[in-house]
């Protein structure tokens, strides 16, 4: 593919942080699991729910509502006055929950991605755009912009350059399917889809339907549970302008460390949803850091001068904090900064 980096692509050496997140995604994936098939199922609605906002906010929906299983679309919708139509607005969400919902395209994403790939662009924008366009490679230059300024954040691919590009896309899926890590795949996939923005309108959420697909292919996330996007949301803006910096740099392996945070939280909250996290037990200096520092962020650095504990033991206490829900990563900081949700630990 046109982004995969001399220096940090696929079958090269990875940073030590997103070689941890690879196994905390195996470890919570795992555990997972061996949860019944039909809590797994109850608990994707809710997760699925929080889903679809998600990926909508990163494209600028201005939904702040899911609809309820079974609902009237139109009932359902919180929209303000900016919105052209709610109809137009139900359109989006009925097409991000069919691409969701698309576990029938998983047999065929490792052995025709590109053609899976434009299956879900077709789910994602059925009403929206005409029939002919959809899966259609887009002919006229594109630039995402800041939704809140307008400002560009970057230009697309050429639209001369998309056939090949994709051909690269379905070259590279089919080759590191089963070589490497389904959430590497995924996430290289998912910025290539955003850097050319193959197709007139919805690259966003096509891509990072077409990234849900390829994890749960993979292994990663077979249910679907993970929900990367919510994660994601919380930093919207951070993640188009990852993309920008990604291909001016071009070195993925920012980009990829934010992806796989982004993967393990959604199945570290799965998991601690379903009760598989055991209760934490940080110890009195980690909590007492916790209530008494004054940033809503702090550094490892920080964590470890105000513990006193070393290297392993602040490792170890801070995983513990993260099981817990008390802390989060920092989008893009490399594992050296995070965020407190809460002092106190989290109820069982």
């Amino acid at each position: 593919m046109a982004l995969s980096t001399p220096t940090r692509g696929p079958g090269s050496p990875r940073s030590v942080h997103l070689s941890g997140l690879l196994a905390e995604t195996d470890r919570l994936a795992g555990m997972i699991a061996q949860v019944s098939p039909d809590d797994r199922a109850r608990l994707r609605v809710h997760r699925d729910e929080a889903a679809v906002l998600a990926t909508l906010a990163l494209d600028g929906s201005p939904i702040t509502e899911a609809p309820e299983a079974g609902a009237g679309w139109l009932d359902t919708l919180h929209l303000d006055e900016a919105t052209p139509t709610a109809e137009l607005a139900a359109l989006e969400a009925r097409g991000v929950r069919a691409a969701m919902h698309a576990e029938d395209l998983r047999d065929q994403v490792l052995r025709a991605p590109v053609d899976t790939l434009r299956a879900l662009h077709t789910r994602v924008t059925q009403g929206l755009v005409a029939p002919e366009r959809a899966g259609a490679l887009r002919t006229l230059q594109q630039a995402v912009h800041d939704g809140s300024t307008g400002r560009i954040v970057f230009l697309a691919a050429h639209p001369r350059v998309l056939a090949d590009g994709l051909a690269d896309l379905d070259a590279f899926v089919r080759d590191a399917a089963g070589r490497e890590h389904a959430a590497l795949v995924a996430g290289l996939a998912h910025l290539e889809v955003l850097r050319l923005h193959p197709f007139d309108a919805a690259n966003g959420r096509t891509a990072r339907a077409f990234a849900r697909l390829l994890l749960g292919a993979g292994g990663s996330d077979p249910d679907g549970l993970a929900g990367a996007e919510i994660a994601l949301a919380g930093d919207a803006m951070g993640y188009h302008e990852e993309v920008a910096r990604t291909l001016r740099r071009r070195d993925a392996t920012i980009w990829l460390e934010r992806w796989t945070e982004a993967v393990t939280e959604g199945l570290r909250a799965t998991a601690r949803q379903l009760g598989l996290l055991p209760p934490p037990a940080p110890s009195d200096a980690s909590q007492r850091f916790l209530q008494q520092h004054q940033d809503p962020t702090f550094t490892v650095v920080e964590h470890r001068e105000a513990t006193g504990l070393d290297a392993g033991q602040a490792k170890a206490e801070l995983g513990d904090l993260l099981d817990a829900g008390q802390i989060t990563p920092v989008p893009a900081s490399r594992g050296l900064r995070y965020r407190i949700v809460s002092a106190e630990p989290t109820a069982r």
